[in-house]
């Protein structure tokens, strides 16, 4: 039985899910958690789409559409600073319409996702800033969770 590929499931389907592996897209995709719904692409992508594509070595890559350019695309993850120019429509096989966190599905056109994007791509500063916040608070939640599972070993 022939094991399709992501390029080929997505052009018999429409769409697919999957789990994430990574952590380029946190703080709004967690590594190995979340559940991401990739859909077809009709068109050229749009600024701040986040698209499923391929890079030349063969790895697939989610990724935030920074810049759209005339025959390509510069793309970046939500927790990276470095751009990645040069991404063609040939490349791309997907983009992003929503996730599952939980058991709770949130789609690119949430007002909470548009706000997201919002804070996130227009301001570099805040950026960084809330980066530094938010991966204290999950490093702080991550020990606590650890010390609790300590304790109820040692009982």
């Amino acid at each position: 039985m022939h094991k399709l590929s992501i390029e080929e499931y997505l052009s018999q389907n429409g769409e697919f899910f999957t789990t994430p592996h990574g952590d380029s897209m946190w703080p709004l995709l967690h590594n190995k958690k979340d559940s991401i719904h990739v859909v077809t692409v009709n068109g050229r992508l749009k600024k701040h789409d986040v698209a499923l594509y391929i890079r030349s070595n063969g790895q697939y890559v989610l990724h935030r559409v920074m810049k759209v350019c005339e025959d390509s695309y510069v793309m970046c993850g939500d927790s990276q600073f470095v751009l990645e120019p040069g991404i063609t429509d040939s490349q791309v096989i997907g983009r992003l319409d929503g996730f599952y966190r939980g058991n709770k599905f949130h789609t690119v056109r949430d007002l909470s996702y548009k706000i997201y994007v919002a804070l996130w791509c227009f301001s570099p500063g805040l950026r960084k800033l809330l980066m530094k916040i938010t991966g204290y608070l999950e490093n702080k939640k991550d020990k606590r969770k650890a010390k609790r599972k300590s304790n109820r070993e040692k009982v």
